[in-house]
């Protein structure tokens, strides 16, 4: 439990059961005002607008779009589990985007490591997708069956 306490502590969200036993993630910052499907809609229209600003060479282009699918799966899978039929299933689409998480989070470091950009933006994507790996983790630990 204190692992999920500092997750819920560096990101905005707190994973919770609502009364129908479905999880639920609520926006605890007042100022974000955005629910976590709608930010990480926001985050593949800011990844494909980033994208294209990138140079076009064909190193690039690879990189490009491996970071292209995974980061726009993210939010696509995260829609797919709020249609869950089940808790399992819930917990496998947000692994799934745990995953998507890491390899973007990947992609965005390899370019500021190889000088492709150093923009602000960049900054920006990877710090989302880090809070993205949180939250999910998050998830992960309190919906995955405990095995003992």
């Amino acid at each position: 439990m204190d692992l999920i306490k500092k997750l819920e502590g560096i990101v905005n969200y707190i994973i919770s059961k609502d009364e129908n036993g479905s999880w639920v993630i609520k926006d605890r910052s007042s100022n974000y005002g955005k629910d976590l499907s709608h930010r990480l809609f926001q985050f593949s229209v800011d990844l494909i607008k980033y994208l294209r600003t990138l140079p076009n060479t064909e190193e690039v282009r690879n990189i490009k779009r491996q970071l292209f699918k995974a980061g726009t799966s993210m939010a696509a899978n995260y829609e797919e589990a709020q249609g869950a039929i089940s808790k399992n299933d819930f917990s496998n689409k947000c692994g799934i985007v745990l995953k998507e998480s890491k390899e973007s989070n990947f992609w965005l470091r390899l370019i500021k490591a190889a000088d492709i950009d150093n923009s602000e933006t960049l900054d920006y994507l990877t710090q989302e997708t880090k809070e993205y790996i949180a939250i999910f983790t998050s998830i992960q630990i309190k919906t995955r069956p405990r095995k003992f």
